[in-house]
């Protein structure tokens, strides 16, 4: 049975666990104006929760997963479907140091 939900970008990438892109996907292709058009995004969403309340939410796109074949429950692994690009950029905005250059 196939279900979705809308969740955060934080319940996304918290926990342990491994996310499996195939080699089938699309090389990931992103350079700096791509870069440059989600940090102000969330430069202008930062503002505007600010202004306007906790409330403001940026749509990443859908991620979609599957359960990886060779599962474990120590370390619960999924393939992704679609949105491996979005999953990999938050994943790096979140885990970058926000005082680097």
């Amino acid at each position: 049975m196939v279900s979705a939900e809308q969740i955060k970008v934080s319940r996304l990438l918290e926990g342990a666990k491994r996310l499996q892109v195939p080699l089938f996907q699309r090389p990931y292709s992103w350079e700096r104006p791509e870069w440059q058009q989600l940090w102000d995004d969330i430069v202008r969403l930062a503002h505007e929760r600010r202004r306007l309340g906790a409330n403001e939410t940026h749509f990443i796109g859908p991620v979609v997963l599957a359960p990886a074949p060779m599962n474990s429950a120590a370390l619960p692994s999924f393939i992704v479907v679609d949105g491996q690009t979005a999953a990999h950029n938050h994943h790096a905005v979140i885990g970058s140091d926000s005082r680097s250059p």
